[in-house]
């Protein structure tokens, strides 16, 4: 009797270690995936919006990397409340998901005075950028400089 209740609370205990293990790695994968943020971009986030104005760059013309990293297109999407620029994101497009992936492991953000951080979305590498970069654009300011540079050829526009 003694030896069945034993074995009984031995299986019960590995059963519960078991259990909380399945649960610790489950938790684990739910997390890293919530953090992660390689999902693609679609390409219809790049059309100007409501809140939005795109700006894109052949490699070119852009030259914010100048080595053999250099995107094949180059996005800068300017957020916007209606009047003032109120944010400011890079977007640097590569043909395939390993090139990005690479570029993305060779790529400092430390050399970049610029931006604050990256990240890697699919075929993108996207930098946040420094408010400093942004701050004090008016909307119609933006507007009158992206059609500027759509006059002199030098945005590529899709």
């Amino acid at each position: 009797m003694e030896r069945r209740k034993k074995a009984l609370k031995r299986r019960n205990k590995i059963i519960g270690i078991s259990c909380a293990a399945v649960v610790f790695v489950i938790l684990a994968i739910v997390i890293a995936v919530g953090l992660s943020d390689s999902r693609p971009v679609d390409e219809t986030f790049f059309e100007p919006g409501d809140n939005k104005l795109v700006m894109s760059m052949g490699s070119n013309i852009a030259s914010f990397e100048d080595s053999e990293y250099e995107p094949e297109v180059t996005r800068i999407v300017y957020d916007h409340n209606g009047k003032d620029i109120t944010g400011m994101k890079v977007y640097f497009e590569y043909d395939t998901i390993e090139d990005a992936r690479n570029a993305y492991e060779n790529i400092s953000v430390d050399d970049k005075d610029w931006a604050n951080n990256k990240r890697i979305s699919g075929k993108y590498i996207v930098f946040n950028a420094k408010p400093d970069q942004y701050e004090g654009f008016s909307v119609e300011e933006m507007e009158k400089i992206i059609n500027g540079m759509e006059a002199a050829g030098a945005l590529t526009i899709e």
